[in-house]
């Protein structure tokens, strides 16, 4: 189950040090762009896993159920459809 509550994304956000945000298109409220950031969501999920990370964010508008099942059976962490940006504003004052 993704992440959702405010003491875990806290926790996330203090002892993060490397975050990796990836993006695949400038324009996200077109089909393509939005295909594009479900389909690349597997194949980093999978990296993640591989170079051993503990949390994989997804940012907002960006849900792979998927991807998600798959990084958490490997023990890491999974937030989805979040900013974090607005998230480490309102949780981080």
């Amino acid at each position: 189950m993704p992440i959702e509550d405010d003491d875990t994304l806290r926790t996330i956000l203090r002892r993060t040090r490397t975050i990796a945000v990836v993006g695949a298109s400038p324009k996200p409220g077109r089909d393509s762009g939005q295909i594009a950031r479900f389909l690349v969501v597997a194949v980093i999920a999978d990296e993640a896993v591989a170079i051993g990370a503990k949390t994989i964010w997804m940012q907002l508008g960006v849900v792979n159920q998927e991807a998600a099942a798959r990084a958490e059976q490997a023990g890491l962490q999974v937030i989805m459809d979040h900013c974090i940006k607005i998230e480490y504003r309102r949780l981080m004052k």
